[in-house]
């Protein structure tokens, strides 16, 4: 993926999570047709510039406050975020979070600049299979991810359809 200098973001606006000297985040480039591009962000102590990368997913901007970064590994070396994506879906009442994928990056940290690697995405809902009633009407609101002690990652998000608060287990 390609990785370059972050110009025209404000850092008071952003939510950064720092471990090892490296700060990251994520902004948002604006589409024009009320989406936004993902960027992670990358703040190397190392270096006097961040730097960006498109995590090639676009976002309604109501669910810009949706999303949420995890550092699930860090080293010297390189560090793993996986960020929380919500899945979009129109019902009665308008645009809802059917679900969510929990997508992760691989940063390595090169002398002149980091490299970002996308290692994949699981999709989170009730049910696995996506056509399973349990999966209707389903509207998800500000997930969180954390890291545990033996570096697995819980999901938790509450669903507003039945009141009740949703867990994932991701080895």
């Amino acid at each position: 993926m390609e990785v370059k200098e972050a110009i025209g973001f404000n850092p008071a606006n952003v939510g950064l999570i720092e471990e090892n000297g490296v700060a990251h985040g994520l902004s948002y480039q604006y589409n024009g047709n009320g989406s936004s591009k993902v960027k992670l962000l990358i703040s190397p102590s190392y270096q006097s510039k961040t730097c960006e990368c498109d995590t090639r997913v676009d976002i309604a901007n109501e669910f810009k406050g949706q999303l949420s970064p995890t550092l699930i590994e860090d080293s010297a070396e390189l560090d793993k975020i996986g960020i929380i994506f919500p899945t979009e879906e129109m019902n009665r009442e308008g645009k809802c979070v059917k679900g969510l994928t929990f997508n992760t990056y691989e940063i390595k940290h090169l002398t002149n600049a980091p490299s970002v690697e996308y290692l994949g995405k699981v999709k989170l809902q009730m049910n696995i299979n996506i056509g399973s009633p349990a999966n209707d009407g389903n509207n998800y609101f500000q997930p969180k991810a954390v890291k545990i002690g033996n570096g697995d990652v819980i999901v938790i998000v509450p669903n507003l359809k039945e009141q009740i608060l949703v867990s994932w287990y991701l080895e």
